[in-house]
């Protein structure tokens, strides 16, 4: 079994301890642990969760002049470090 949780022709995670050939959509790095993005909108809503531990994310969101960005969270539960 591969270690995104997935199987393809070029999964050898177990056999030469390389990692997955192809993360889950939205996804990326070695051990598919790693995303984000650019969010460049108007208005809109983004909806994150069930986020894996150790996830490494990160997130930029713009927005043109005179606008604003304003953030809501219904939930937030941070890792300590």
């Amino acid at each position: 079994r591969c270690n995104n949780g997935t199987w393809g022709p070029q999964d050898n995670f177990f056999n030469s301890g390389k990692y997955c050939s192809e993360c889950r959509p939205g996804w990326s790095g070695g051990d598919c642990m790693k995303c984000g993005g650019v969010i460049r909108k108007q208005q809109g809503h983004l909806i994150l969760e069930s986020y894996p531990n150790n996830a490494r994310c990160e997130w930029t969101i713009q927005v043109d002049r005179p606008f604003n960005i304003k953030l809501r969270f219904m939930v937030l539960s941070l890792e300590s470090h």
